[in-house]
C-alpha cells in the first residue's frame, strides 16, 4: 500500500484522519511555526515522523523574528520533532544561507527539509547546489512542475 505525507495546519480534524495511509506529517499552524503545545497534541495522536514548519508571519525577517524562529526550532527539536521544514530565501531568490545553516545546526542528526517554490525568478540549479552544501536531506517542490516534465 502506498503511503503519503500529509500537511496539518489546524488540529481540529486530527481524529478524522486515516493513520494507516500516513507516512509522515508536515505540521504548521496555518502556514506558520506550530506551537509546542500543537506539536505535542499531534504527536500524541500519531506514531509517524513529524516535521515542523519554521516560518514567521513577518515578510522580512529582522533579528527579533530570526531569534523567535530559532528558539521555536530548538524547542521543537528538543521535544522530539523528527525534523524541520523551511523555505528561507533572499530577495535575489538565493537561499538565506545563514538562516538555513542555523537550522541545520539545530536539527543535528534529524531531517532538514527545504520547500522550494518553482517559478521564473528562481535559479533552481543554483538553489539545489546551495542546499547540498548545507546538507538538506529533502527538497519539496511547489509550483508549476509542468515546465520541468
Amino acid at each position: 500500500m502506498q503511503k503519503y505525507g500529509i500537511v496539518i495546519t489546524d488540529i481540529t480534524d486530527i481524529n478524522k484522519l486515516d493513520t494507516s495511509k500516513i507516512d509522515y506529517i508536515k505540521l504548521s499552524d496555518h502556514g506558520l511555526t506550530p506551537s509546542l503545545e500543537m506539536y505535542e497534541t499531534i504527536k500524541a495522536h500519531y506514531n509517524v515522523p513529524i516535521y515542523c514548519v519554521i516560518k514567521h508571519q513577518a515578510k522580512y525577517y529582522n533579528q527579533e523574528t530570526i531569534e523567535a524562529m530559532c528558539d521555536s526550532a530548538k524547542a521543537l527539536i528538543a521535544n522530539g520533532a523528527d525534523g524541520l521544514v523551511c523555505d528561507f530565501m533572499n530577495s535575489d531568490y538565493s537561499i538565506n544561507y545563514l538562516l538555513v545553516s542555523k537550522l541545520r545546526r539545530y536539527v543535528k542528526d534529524k531531517a532538514l527539509i527545504y520547500e522550494l517554490t518553482l517559478d521564473d525568478k528562481c535559479d533552481e540549479l543554483r538553489v539545489l547546489q546551495e542546499l547540498i552544501v548545507i546538507e538538506v536531506e529533502k527538497v519539496i517542490f511547489k509550483g508549476n512542475l509542468k515546465q520541468y516534465l
